[in-house]
């Protein structure tokens, strides 16, 4: 049983590393794809309407959104590598709780005797 019980515990901990991993990656695309979104701009006048004050009221708008937007994605991609941090920690944190909790077992119980 303890065999098995093992076995679970290193799925477990596989299953949250490569997890982690998983969010790793899609923080570096989320890198990616703010990098690209911040090369992406429209001139003043890509805005214009055949009167100047409407192609600076509708830039502004634009610039400010499109500021707001690649910080949402910068923001995202800083999210993502905490979560893959916190599910590495978690990780160990499990880990470290269960071979703590077989040593104080075998402080409790001693150990088991050959074959049996």
């Amino acid at each position: 049983m303890p065999g098995e019980e093992q076995e679970g515990v290193e799925l477990a901990l596989s299953a949250l590393h490569n997890e982690a991993r998983k969010w790793r990656r899609l923080a570096e695309e989320m890198g990616r794809v703010r990098a690209d979104a911040n090369r992406l701009e429209l001139s003043p006048s890509a805005f214009f309407f055949a009167d100047v004050v409407s192609v600076t009221s509708h830039h502004s708008s634009y610039a400010g959104f499109h500021e707001w937007f690649v910080q949402l994605l910068a923001d995202a991609g800083t999210e993502f590598e905490r979560i893959g941090g916190a599910l590495d920690r978690s990780a160990d944190a499990y880990a470290d709780s269960d071979t703590r909790a077989g040593v104080d077992l075998t402080s409790i119980y001693g150990t088991r005797p050959e074959g049996n």
